[in-house]
Protein backbone atom coordinates (compact mmCIF):
# COMPACT_ATOMS: atom_id res chain seq x y z
CA UNK A 1 0.00 0.00 0.00
CA UNK A 2 2.74 3.03 0.55
CA UNK A 3 4.20 1.93 -2.66
CA UNK A 4 0.53 2.63 -4.10
CA UNK A 5 0.30 5.68 -2.29
CA UNK A 6 3.61 6.84 -3.61
CA UNK A 7 2.70 6.48 -7.48
CA UNK A 8 -0.82 7.91 -6.59
CA UNK A 9 1.14 11.44 -5.66
CA UNK A 10 3.56 10.78 -8.52
CA UNK A 11 1.05 10.05 -10.90
CA UNK A 12 -0.81 13.35 -9.88
CA UNK A 13 2.08 15.48 -10.93
CA UNK A 14 2.51 13.65 -13.65
CA UNK A 15 -1.46 14.47 -14.86
CA UNK A 16 -0.49 18.32 -13.72
CA UNK A 17 1.71 18.58 -16.49
CA UNK A 18 -0.46 16.65 -18.83
CA UNK A 19 -3.32 18.84 -18.27
CA UNK A 20 -1.35 22.10 -19.29
CA UNK A 21 -0.07 20.83 -22.42
CA UNK A 22 -2.52 21.76 -24.71
CA UNK A 23 -3.33 25.31 -22.86
CA UNK A 24 -0.73 26.44 -26.08
CA UNK A 25 -2.29 24.25 -28.84
CA UNK A 26 -4.16 26.22 -31.62
CA UNK A 27 -5.65 22.88 -32.46
CA UNK A 28 -9.01 23.13 -30.07
CA UNK A 29 -11.48 23.40 -32.35
CA UNK A 30 -10.98 22.92 -36.47
CA UNK A 31 -12.69 23.46 -40.02
CA UNK A 32 -11.87 23.52 -43.12
CA UNK A 33 -13.92 24.48 -46.79
CA UNK A 34 -13.63 24.66 -50.38
CA UNK A 35 -15.59 26.61 -53.07
CA UNK A 36 -15.94 28.45 -55.96
CA UNK A 37 -13.43 31.49 -55.58
CA UNK A 38 -11.12 30.09 -52.63
CA UNK A 39 -9.62 26.43 -53.05
CA UNK A 40 -8.96 26.25 -49.47
CA UNK A 41 -10.04 28.11 -46.32
CA UNK A 42 -8.89 26.61 -42.69
CA UNK A 43 -9.55 27.51 -39.24
CA UNK A 44 -7.93 26.11 -36.26
CA UNK A 45 -9.18 27.77 -33.17
CA UNK A 46 -7.57 27.28 -29.79
CA UNK A 47 -7.38 28.84 -25.66
CA UNK A 48 -4.69 31.14 -27.06
CA UNK A 49 -4.06 31.18 -30.04
CA UNK A 50 -5.64 31.21 -33.19
CA UNK A 51 -4.66 30.08 -36.83
CA UNK A 52 -6.24 30.97 -40.36
CA UNK A 53 -5.00 29.96 -43.82
CA UNK A 54 -6.69 31.17 -47.21
CA UNK A 55 -5.61 29.35 -50.22
CA UNK A 56 -7.36 31.79 -53.14
CA UNK A 57 -5.89 30.04 -56.00
CA UNK A 58 -9.40 29.71 -57.37
CA UNK A 59 -10.99 32.17 -60.13
CA UNK A 60 -8.45 34.90 -61.22
CA UNK A 61 -10.81 38.29 -60.99
CA UNK A 62 -12.66 36.26 -57.84
CA UNK A 63 -10.18 35.19 -56.16
CA UNK A 64 -8.22 38.57 -56.17
CA UNK A 65 -10.81 40.27 -54.87
CA UNK A 66 -12.07 37.68 -52.02
CA UNK A 67 -8.35 38.30 -50.76
CA UNK A 68 -8.44 41.47 -50.18
CA UNK A 69 -10.58 40.74 -47.02
CA UNK A 70 -8.95 37.22 -46.74
CA UNK A 71 -5.49 39.08 -46.03
CA UNK A 72 -7.39 40.87 -43.43
CA UNK A 73 -7.90 37.14 -41.06
CA UNK A 74 -4.99 35.60 -42.57
CA UNK A 75 -2.08 33.72 -40.22
CA UNK A 76 -1.63 32.84 -36.68
CA UNK A 77 -2.11 35.25 -33.58
CA UNK A 78 -3.67 35.37 -29.96
CA UNK A 79 -7.59 34.67 -29.48
CA UNK A 80 -7.97 38.50 -28.21
CA UNK A 81 -6.23 39.40 -31.18
CA UNK A 82 -8.69 37.97 -33.37
CA UNK A 83 -11.43 39.43 -31.79
CA UNK A 84 -9.76 43.00 -32.95
CA UNK A 85 -9.14 41.39 -36.24
CA UNK A 86 -12.83 40.22 -36.60
CA UNK A 87 -14.54 43.28 -35.14
CA UNK A 88 -13.22 45.38 -37.90
CA UNK A 89 -14.39 42.83 -40.79
CA UNK A 90 -17.75 42.89 -39.22
CA UNK A 91 -20.42 43.16 -36.82
CA UNK A 92 -21.34 39.55 -36.53
CA UNK A 93 -17.80 38.11 -37.29
CA UNK A 94 -17.11 40.46 -33.93
CA UNK A 95 -19.97 38.95 -32.00
CA UNK A 96 -18.58 35.23 -32.74
CA UNK A 97 -15.05 35.53 -31.92
CA UNK A 98 -15.90 37.67 -28.27
CA UNK A 99 -18.00 34.81 -27.74
CA UNK A 100 -14.66 32.24 -28.72
CA UNK A 101 -12.43 34.52 -26.53
CA UNK A 102 -14.77 34.19 -23.49
CA UNK A 103 -16.14 30.97 -23.40
CA UNK A 104 -11.83 29.84 -23.28
CA UNK A 105 -11.99 31.52 -19.78
CA UNK A 106 -14.03 28.17 -18.85
CA UNK A 107 -12.06 25.96 -19.55
CA UNK A 108 -8.90 28.23 -17.74
CA UNK A 109 -11.26 28.05 -14.89
CA UNK A 110 -12.18 23.96 -14.54
CA UNK A 111 -8.79 23.62 -15.45
CA UNK A 112 -7.19 25.39 -12.35
CA UNK A 113 -9.14 24.09 -10.29
CA UNK A 114 -8.85 20.42 -11.37
CA UNK A 115 -5.17 20.95 -10.60
CA UNK A 116 -5.67 22.52 -7.62
CA UNK A 117 -8.14 19.61 -6.46
CA UNK A 118 -5.45 16.98 -7.78
CA UNK A 119 -2.41 18.82 -5.76
CA UNK A 120 -4.23 18.83 -2.53
CA UNK A 121 -5.49 15.51 -3.02
CA UNK A 122 -1.91 13.77 -3.01
CA UNK A 123 -0.77 16.42 -0.26
CA UNK A 124 -3.45 15.02 1.93
CA UNK A 125 -2.49 11.04 0.80
CA UNK A 126 0.84 11.92 1.49
CA UNK A 127 0.07 13.40 5.02
CA UNK A 128 -2.01 10.74 5.70
CA UNK A 129 -0.33 7.93 4.93
CA UNK A 130 3.11 9.12 6.11
CA UNK A 131 2.28 11.72 9.12
CA UNK A 132 -1.71 11.96 10.33
CA UNK A 133 -3.54 8.60 9.30
CA UNK A 134 -6.91 9.86 10.28
CA UNK A 135 -10.11 8.20 8.21
CA UNK A 136 -11.21 11.77 7.90
CA UNK A 137 -7.77 12.77 6.11
CA UNK A 138 -8.10 9.99 3.79
CA UNK A 139 -12.08 10.47 2.97
CA UNK A 140 -11.02 14.06 2.25
CA UNK A 141 -8.05 13.10 -0.15
CA UNK A 142 -10.27 10.31 -1.70
CA UNK A 143 -12.82 13.42 -2.56
CA UNK A 144 -10.14 15.93 -3.98
CA UNK A 145 -9.03 13.21 -6.26
CA UNK A 146 -12.08 12.15 -7.35
CA UNK A 147 -13.76 15.55 -7.43
CA UNK A 148 -10.05 16.79 -9.93
CA UNK A 149 -11.18 15.10 -12.86
CA UNK A 150 -14.81 15.90 -12.65
CA UNK A 151 -14.44 19.32 -12.77
CA UNK A 152 -11.72 19.30 -15.53
CA UNK A 153 -14.83 17.31 -17.85
CA UNK A 154 -16.93 19.55 -16.86
CA UNK A 155 -15.37 22.61 -17.79
CA UNK A 156 -14.90 20.82 -21.08
CA UNK A 157 -18.62 20.35 -21.55
CA UNK A 158 -19.25 23.59 -20.85
CA UNK A 159 -16.59 24.74 -23.21
CA UNK A 160 -18.14 22.54 -26.14
CA UNK A 161 -21.92 23.73 -25.26
CA UNK A 162 -21.10 27.46 -24.81
CA UNK A 163 -18.69 28.18 -27.73
CA UNK A 164 -20.00 29.10 -30.85
CA UNK A 165 -19.55 26.62 -33.40
CA UNK A 166 -16.57 28.08 -36.02
CA UNK A 167 -18.70 27.23 -39.11
CA UNK A 168 -20.17 30.74 -38.17
CA UNK A 169 -17.00 32.31 -39.33
CA UNK A 170 -17.53 32.07 -42.80
CA UNK A 171 -21.11 33.03 -42.73
CA UNK A 172 -19.57 36.23 -40.55
CA UNK A 173 -17.15 37.26 -43.11
CA UNK A 174 -19.51 37.27 -46.02
CA UNK A 175 -21.29 40.83 -45.51
CA UNK A 176 -17.84 42.38 -45.77
CA UNK A 177 -16.75 40.39 -48.75
CA UNK A 178 -20.15 41.55 -50.77
CA UNK A 179 -19.15 44.97 -49.84
CA UNK A 180 -15.61 44.37 -51.79
CA UNK A 181 -15.72 41.70 -54.36
CA UNK A 182 -19.75 42.21 -54.72
CA UNK A 183 -20.75 38.79 -54.28
CA UNK A 184 -20.57 36.42 -51.29
CA UNK A 185 -17.33 35.32 -49.37
CA UNK A 186 -17.79 31.81 -50.18
CA UNK A 187 -20.33 29.60 -52.14
CA UNK A 188 -18.05 26.88 -50.09
CA UNK A 189 -18.67 23.50 -48.97
CA UNK A 190 -16.90 21.85 -45.61
CA UNK A 191 -14.22 19.14 -46.26
CA UNK A 192 -15.26 16.84 -43.76
CA UNK A 193 -12.49 16.08 -40.67
CA UNK A 194 -13.23 15.63 -37.00
CA UNK A 195 -14.85 19.15 -35.12
CA UNK A 196 -12.52 18.95 -32.21
CA UNK A 197 -8.86 18.80 -32.79
CA UNK A 198 -6.02 17.09 -30.85
CA UNK A 199 -5.84 19.61 -27.74
CA UNK A 200 -9.37 18.96 -26.86
CA UNK A 201 -9.06 15.09 -27.07
CA UNK A 202 -5.62 15.45 -25.48
CA UNK A 203 -7.66 17.24 -22.37
CA UNK A 204 -10.45 14.38 -22.23
CA UNK A 205 -8.34 11.47 -22.32
CA UNK A 206 -6.13 13.07 -19.08
CA UNK A 207 -9.15 13.70 -17.30
CA UNK A 208 -10.23 10.32 -18.16
CA UNK A 209 -7.05 8.63 -17.04
CA UNK A 210 -6.71 10.15 -14.29
CA UNK A 211 -10.65 9.48 -12.81
CA UNK A 212 -9.64 6.01 -14.03
CA UNK A 213 -6.32 6.05 -11.89
CA UNK A 214 -8.56 7.68 -8.68
CA UNK A 215 -11.46 4.89 -9.40
CA UNK A 216 -8.85 1.90 -9.64
CA UNK A 217 -6.77 2.90 -7.00
CA UNK A 218 -9.86 3.24 -4.37
CA UNK A 219 -11.35 -0.04 -5.11
CA UNK A 220 -9.07 -2.44 -6.34
CA UNK A 221 -6.48 -1.22 -3.91
CA UNK A 222 -6.30 -1.13 0.07
CA UNK A 223 -5.42 2.29 0.90
CA UNK A 224 -6.22 2.63 4.81
CA UNK A 225 -3.40 2.57 6.99
CA UNK A 226 -2.59 -0.39 8.93
CA UNK A 227 -2.41 2.31 12.38
CA UNK A 228 -5.43 4.21 11.29
CA UNK A 229 -7.39 2.47 14.18
CA UNK A 230 -4.88 3.55 16.50
CA UNK A 231 -4.78 7.03 15.24
CA UNK A 232 -8.04 7.16 15.75
CA UNK A 233 -8.06 5.88 18.77
CA UNK A 234 -5.71 8.01 20.34
CA UNK A 235 -7.51 11.42 18.88
CA UNK A 236 -10.65 10.32 20.77
CA UNK A 237 -8.81 9.88 23.81
CA UNK A 238 -7.32 13.32 23.50
CA UNK A 239 -10.43 15.29 22.67
CA UNK A 240 -11.78 13.59 26.03
CA UNK A 241 -8.82 14.57 27.67
CA UNK A 242 -9.40 18.15 26.68
CA UNK A 243 -13.23 18.30 27.15
CA UNK A 244 -12.55 16.89 31.02
CA UNK A 245 -9.93 19.86 31.06
CA UNK A 246 -12.10 22.06 29.47
CA UNK A 247 -14.87 21.04 32.25
CA UNK A 248 -12.68 21.28 35.27
CA UNK A 249 -11.77 24.45 34.32
CA UNK A 250 -15.38 26.06 33.90
CA UNK A 251 -16.45 24.09 37.59
CA UNK A 252 -13.30 25.54 39.92
CA UNK A 253 -13.22 29.12 37.60
CA UNK A 254 -10.05 30.96 36.71
CA UNK A 255 -6.66 29.46 37.00
CA UNK A 256 -4.78 30.66 40.32
CA UNK A 257 -3.30 34.27 39.04
CA UNK A 258 -5.66 35.24 36.60
CA UNK A 259 -8.67 37.55 37.38
CA UNK A 260 -12.35 35.61 37.65
CA UNK A 261 -14.06 33.12 40.13
CA UNK A 262 -11.08 32.30 42.41
CA UNK A 263 -10.16 28.85 42.64
CA UNK A 264 -10.60 26.58 45.00
CA UNK A 265 -8.90 27.61 48.84
CA UNK A 266 -8.02 30.59 47.45
CA UNK A 267 -9.24 34.15 49.10
CA UNK A 268 -8.89 36.31 46.07
CA UNK A 269 -9.10 36.01 42.57
CA UNK A 270 -7.44 39.03 41.47
CA UNK A 271 -3.78 38.59 40.07
CA UNK A 272 -0.68 39.18 42.53
CA UNK A 273 1.85 41.70 41.60
CA UNK A 274 5.82 40.50 40.20
CA UNK A 275 7.46 40.21 43.48
CA UNK A 276 4.04 40.46 45.95
CA UNK A 277 4.01 37.76 48.57
CA UNK A 278 0.84 35.29 48.22
CA UNK A 279 -1.97 35.50 50.87
CA UNK A 280 -1.76 32.37 52.84
CA UNK A 281 -4.51 29.73 51.95
CA UNK A 282 -6.89 28.27 54.47
CA UNK A 283 -5.55 25.16 56.20
CA UNK A 284 -1.77 25.72 55.15
CA UNK A 285 1.11 24.68 57.15
CA UNK A 286 2.74 26.81 60.00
Amino acid sequence: AASTVYWLVALSFLFCILIVVPLCGTSWAVRSWTGFGVRVLWIQVGLLYMNVEVDCSGHKIIADRLCQVAAKVTGEYPVHTGVNIACSVSNRACEVMNMLFLSSFLVFGSLFLSIVFELLGAALLYNYWYSEPLPRVRRLATLMLFASPMIGLFGLLLWALVSPDIDTLPQSWTSASAVISGTTFFGYSPMFHPYYGWCFWWSVSTYMAQGGVAVSSFLFWSLKHPLEEEARENERREKEMLETEAHTFDASGAPYGFPGKPAAGLTSAVPLSYGAVAPPRPGAWG
